[in-house]
């Protein structure tokens, strides 16, 4: 147990660094300047669209309201009967100077059904330079101009950029916007800072046809989970660089759910767990709260006829979780807003101890339920339909 407790504690420790460092990678990355305006080719922006995410057509206005020369919109929808296509048409009516195009095609072309609608949009786009861009992100006015200034340095092919969550109304919500905000903005910038890896988030990505085609194109991520990573790393293997511009994705999570929260997290977690394993059991050290309570229970063993030494080590622990909550609350009050300490301590401890759960779930879970399609997901998260067993043969007579 001495032994336990030691090895308990210097996890802790280490994770409690790690944490803290990727925030100040976080903090530093924020603080970097806005790259100079360069060239401005024509854009077509691709927007796939299914069902009425929070605030939907504000979104699509943040999307006309560009202060860009020159774009296009085109909005893709896989069903004619879809909800957002109400939403679309709104926009092509109220904006009839922009060339807006929407686009409505059943057509599945494999697993992932963004990839297939986003393959759907793509004959109809006219320009070169293409940015996919979900439904549910909020967009800056300048934001084509900042990252088309970051698409413009040398060798870039794909330029992504730093998502955070805002718009909670919910207790599900308030967890996806502060799980993006501390957790996923932190450990995005710890891996472009310290490993020299910038992961590819699907949120806003933009690229050309031409380096999309050296990378293998849309076809061949059209039956994996995690088609933004893929991607990243094939336009990395042509040549090119991937780039990461500091214009803030908000993605608006209002009224989501906690079983909303848990599902996703969850896909999420599997989609890391089967692109690398090493790196997912390595996330276990991004969690210090399991290793501070390892330490806390060793403790109640290893001094249970010490008190005073007991009441010491649990309260060191108490005071690392509490400045690293602080940690988290800090950072996402940089790019969202400040929450009451009292409400974000509790949502900090929520959070931390959902996670830990959807961890473990996730590392032996393989079926997963995406949009009303039950799929399992395998190795490089390559999804494949679940096998159905033979139904039983009766011979009577």
């Amino acid at each position: 147990m001495h032994w336990l407790l030691f090895a308990s504690s210097l996890i802790a420790l280490g994770s409690l660094l790690l944490t803290w460092a990727c925030h100040r990678c976080a903090h530093r990355q924020l603080l970097l300047p806005a790259l100079p305006l360069g060239a401005q080719p024509p854009i077509t922006i691709l927007r796939p669209l299914c069902g009425l995410d929070d605030q939907l057509y504000q979104n699509l206005v943040s999307l006309a309201e560009q202060s860009y020369p020159h774009f296009e919109i085109v909005l893709g929808l896989a069903d004619a009967a879809d909800p957002a296509r109400g939403a679309a048409q709104r926009l092509k009516t109220e904006y009839p100077a922009l060339p807006i195009q929407i686009v409505i095609e059943p057509r599945s072309r494999g697993y992932n059904p963004k990839v297939s609608n986003l393959e759907n949009m793509l004959p109809h786009a006219r320009h070169e330079h293409l940015l996919v861009s979900d439904s549910n992100v909020l967009l800056a006015p300048d934001f084509l101009n900042r990252v088309m200034s970051e698409h413009n340095r040398p060798r870039t092919g794909l330029v992504v950029n730093l998502i955070v969550g805002v718009g909670e109304r919910t207790l599900g919500a308030a967890l996806e916007n502060l799980h993006l905000n501390s957790y996923v903005l932190s450990t995005m910038c710890g891996a472009r800072t310290i490993l020299q890896h910038t992961c590819a988030i699907g949120k806003s990505m933009l690229f050309t046809r031409t380096a999309l085609d050296a990378a293998g194109g849309l076809a061949g991520v059209r039956n994996v989970l995690a088609e933004d990573y893929i991607l990243g790393q094939r336009f990395e293997a042509a040549g090119y660089r991937v780039g990461l511009c500091n214009e803030l994705v908000r993605t608006v999570n209002a009224q989501r759910g906690l079983e909303q929260f848990w599902s996703r997290q969850v896909r999420w977690a599997q989609m890391r767990r089967h692109l690398r394993l090493d790196a997912y059991l390595v996330e276990l050290l991004m969690n210090p709260i399991v290793w501070l309570l390892l330490s806390v229970l060793c403790a109640t063993s290893v001094f249970s006829d010490r008190p005073a030494q007991l009441l010491a080590l649990t309260g060191a622990c108490l005071l690392a979780f509490l400045h690293k909550a602080w940690s988290d609350l800090a950072l996402a009050a940089r790019v969202n807003h400040s929450l009451p300490l009292t409400r974000g301590l509790a949502l900090v401890v929520t959070r931390d101890t959902l996670m830990l759960a959807v961890w473990f779930v996730a590392l032996f879970k393989r079926s997963l339920d995406w949009r009303g399609n039950r799929l399992v997901i395998g190795v490089g998260s390559e999804l494949s339909l679940p096998s159905v067993e033979p139904a039983e043969v009766k011979v009577e007579g």
